[in-house]
C-alpha cells in the first residue's frame, strides 16, 4: 500500500503535468487546477490575478479563484479598487516587481511594516469588507523576465507553515510557464493585426521571410509586386538571405523571437530613396501627362502619406486629394495605392 507522501507526490506531478498540456478548446488549465492545488497546500482559498497597466488605469487580464465564500463580491470590490489604484498598491511594483520578490513563495504580510496594512486602501476597500483582512497571504509574484505575470497564492486564517510554503512553491514553475504561454497565445491575434498595420504604413513593398526566403507575411505593395513579378521577387529574397547580389535592393532586418526560428523583414529600398522617388515621379508625370498638383500628390503617396496629411500639407480638401489619386489609378491601370506605388517605383 502506497504511503500518504507518495500519493501526495503523485497528485502534485499530475497537476503539473496537466498544466504543461495545451488542449485546443478545452477548459482553462489554471482555474481547473486550483481546487487540487488548494487541497494539497491546505490553504483556505486560492487566487490567480493578472493586472496589466494601461496608458489609462489598469486592466485585469484574469481573476481566477477557488473556495471564496464571497467570491463574486471579492472580485467586484477588487476590480473597483483597480480603477484608480497606484502602481505600488501592495508593497511591490505591480509592473516590474523587485527581484527579491519574483517567483518565490512568501507570506505577503511578513514584508509589510507593522501597522501599514491596516491603514492601506486595499485593506479598507477590498479585504475588510469580505472578511479577508485577518488572513495570512502566502503568495508569489510570477514574472516573465522582470514583468509581472500574476499574483498567485492564497488566503489562510492561520499561520502559514513551512510545509504549505514548500507545497505552494512546487507548483510555481508550472503555473508560471502556463500563464506565459497563454498570454502569448492571447496576444497573437492582436500582434498579427498590429503587424498588418505596420507593414501597410511602410508604403514600400515589404515581406516577412524565413531563412529559405519563403514569404510568411506581406503588405499590399508586396502582394502587388508578387502578383506582377513573382519569379524575380522570390529569387531576390533568396539571394538577399544568402547575401548574394540581386537587382532588387531589399533591406533585411532580423526578426528574432525566443523559441522560434529566425525571420527577416525585407523592405524594397533604393540606395537613395528620395532621389529614386523624385526620379520615378518625374518619369510617371511625363508618361501619364500629370498636372503639377497630381505630381505633388503622387510624390506624397510614394512617401506613404495618408490622404488627411496630404490634404493638410497642400491646403486642399481630402476629396480633392482622392480625386487626383483616382485619376492616377485610371492612367496607371491599377486599383489601389499599393499597386500605384509598385507601378511608379518599378516601372521598366
Amino acid at each position: 500500500m502506497a504511503n500518504p507522501s507518495t500519493r501526495i507526490s503523485d497528485r502534485v506531478r499530475d497537476v503539473i503535468a496537466g498544466l504543461d498540456v495545451l488542449h485546443i478548446d478545452g477548459p482553462a488549465a489554471v482555474p481547473a487546477a486550483l481546487p487540487e492545488i488548494r487541497q494539497l497546500t491546505e490553504l483556505d482559498s486560492l487566487l490567480c490575478v493578472c493586472p496589466i497597466e494601461r496608458s489609462r488605469g489598469w486592466f485585469v487580464e484574469r481573476f481566477d479563484t477557488d473556495n471564496f465564500s464571497s467570491g463574486a463580491r471579492f472580485k467586484s470590490l477588487f476590480l473597483a479598487f483597480f480603477d484608480d489604484a497606484p502602481r505600488r498598491y501592495a508593497w511591490y511594483d505591480a509592473v516590474r516587481p523587485e527581484p527579491s520578490q519574483r517567483n518565490v513563495a512568501i507570506d505577503a504580510l511578513d514584508i509589510i511594516p507593522a501597522g501599514e496594512y491596516e491603514q492601506s486602501a486595499i485593506y479598507a476597500q477590498v479585504m475588510r469588507p469580505v472578511g479577508l483582512h485577518r488572513h495570512r497571504q502566502p503568495r508569489a509574484l510570477l514574472c516573465d523576465g522582470p514583468s509581472l505575470l500574476a499574483w498567485f497564492g492564497g488566503f489562510h486564517d492561520q499561520r502559514v507553515t513551512r510545509r504549505q510554503r514548500r507545497m505552494l512553491s512546487a507548483f510555481l514553475p508550472a503555473i508560471r510557464r502556463r500563464l506565459s504561454i497563454e498570454r502569448r497565445l492571447n496576444a497573437a491575434p492582436r500582434l498579427a493585426a498590429a503587424l498588418e498595420v505596420a507593414l501597410e504604413q511602410l508604403g514600400a513593398p515589404a515581406f516577412v521571410i524565413d531563412g529559405a526566403g519563403r514569404v510568411h507575411e506581406t503588405n499590399s505593395a508586396g502582394s502587388a509586386l508578387l502578383a506582377t513579378r513573382p519569379t524575380e521577387v522570390s529569387a531576390a529574397l533568396r539571394a538577399c538571405i544568402a547575401r548574394a547580389p540581386t537587382p532588387l535592393p531589399f533591406e533585411l532586418t532580423p526578426v528574432a523571437q525566443r523559441g522560434t526560428a529566425m525571420h527577416w523583414l525585407a523592405i524594397l529600398r533604393e540606395s537613395t530613396a528620395d532621389a529614386r522617388i523624385v526620379e520615378a515621379v518625374s518619369a510617371a508625370a511625363t508618361r501619364w501627362m500629370l498636372t503639377p498638383r497630381q505630381r505633388t500628390v503622387l510624390e506624397q503617396v510614394l512617401r506613404g502619406e495618408a490622404t488627411t496629411t496630404i490634404a493638410a500639407t497642400l491646403g486642399v480638401s481630402e476629396r480633392a486629394v482622392e480625386q487626383h489619386i483616382s485619376a492616377m489609378f485610371v492612367r496607371a491601370e491599377v486599383a489601389n495605392r499599393a499597386a500605384l506605388v509598385v507601378a511608379v517605383l518599378l516601372a521598366d
